[in-house]
């Protein structure tokens, strides 16, 4: 009879434990939802001096403006990748002038009447053994205020507008070198003096003599000024991939050519070197990303730490209620009895104190295993 009513019990608790509509309920102790404790609230003041202190050590590096700079690179085939790169002076700038290093001896004329500048672009095809060339020369003039994207400290210390020439309207492309199937690059040439260039630029002024030219050259000297921009704008502002290109002193190569016609050649062109730069500026919103992660871990290490200590207090605290509880009803019990000074004198009002003294033999952890059971 015993077995089968353990038996009808276990089946309706399990078909209660399919129960899936069952009200919800929330109790709370001492209009709290959850027990709280001094030692609690001394551990949540640690944990969160512990979480400013982090915070204020990640601010610090925001207002340091800590960043991190990763590069990779690799070669490109550029037989294979024929995609064409351009650029104009929003990208990419160049200004470029010819001067005497220092002035020689004896009567000099204009730089003009010795030497002229050259600035083209060149197209190369090299299909199936045909290897034409094709050069397009690019209009410039001096430069004009606002060139190298309205840069002033630089353009004023090399007083480029005064003494620099800019391409005009500056637009071109660059794509693969010299031993692709079809490449663009561009050149800066300074060539002898040529009297039809000079009178069309100058019609008082006649070139110099080949010997005075020669004499002259080794006071010549050419200067060059590039720039490309790149930004290290941070993911304040989102994420962000940038492409570039930047100049670099590949070869140099010097000889005499009376074929070339002219004293020195600058060329630029592609390289096959691709570099990828990663550059992560650190910002307030990696601060407090930071700093919620920790609070998670943190949270949740504490919690475990701590449960077992909060469980045994939160157990304390309800028999300790219970106990009081019944102290006062006794009491009030006792102030109502009425029978005489003697029995008043006898009688001894129980209290927390008197209860734990009767109940020595129950122990607190024995009461709190039953609770929890």
């Amino acid at each position: 009879m015993k077995s089968s009513k353990n038996l009808k019990q276990k089946f309706e608790q399990l078909i209660r434990s399919f129960d899936q509509f069952g009200r919800p309920i929330a109790f709370t102790y001492k209009n709290c939802s959850s027990f709280k404790t001094t030692f609690g609230g001394i551990v949540s003041l640690c944990v969160g001096l512990l979480i400013l202190t982090f915070l204020i050590q990640e601010i610090l590096k925001v207002n340091d403006r800590k960043t991190t700079i990763t590069n990779s690179s690799f070669l490109k085939n550029q037989v294979i990748d024929q995609r064409e790169m351009i650029i104009s002076q929003q990208e990419f700038d160049i200004g470029f002038s010819v001067q005497f290093l220092y002035l020689p001896d004896g009567n000099v004329k204009s730089i003009d009447q010795y030497v002229e500048l050259s600035f083209q672009k060149i197209l190369i095809s090299n299909n199936k053994g045909e290897y034409t060339e094709e050069y397009i020369d690019l209009p410039f003039s001096k430069c004009q205020a606002g060139r190298f994207n309205a840069e002033k400290t630089q353009t004023e210390a090399f007083g480029i507008t005064n003494r620099y020439s800019c391409p005009i309207n500056f637009k071109t492309a660059f794509q693969g070198s010299y031993t692709t199937q079809n490449a663009q690059m561009i050149q800066l040439q300074v060539r002898k003096c040529n009297q039809t260039n000079l009178t069309i630029k100058n019609k008082t002024l006649t070139c110099a003599s080949d010997e005075e030219i020669a004499k002259i050259l080794n006071y010549l000297t050419l200067n060059v000024l590039m720039t490309n921009y790149t930004s290290s704008i941070s993911n304040l502002v989102g994420q962000q991939n940038l492409t570039y290109y930047t100049i670099t002193d590949d070869s140099m190569q010097i000889g005499d050519s009376d074929i070339l016609g002219s004293f020195i050649t600058f060329q630029l062109l592609l390289d096959d070197l691709v570099t990828t730069t990663n550059i992560e500026l650190y910002t307030l919103s990696d601060a407090f990303s930071n700093v919620g992660g920790i609070i998670g871990i943190i949270t949740i290490i504490v919690q475990v730490l701590i449960s077992q200590i909060q469980e045994y207090l939160y157990y304390q605290s309800l028999i300790k209620q219970q106990f009081q509880i019944t102290s006062d009803l006794i009491v009030k019990q006792h102030r109502n009895v009425r029978k005489g000074k003697a029995n008043l004198k006898n009688l001894k009002q129980p209290s927390i104190t008197g209860l734990k003294g009767h109940q020595k033999v129950t122990q607190l952890e024995s009461l709190i295993s039953d609770l929890k059971n």
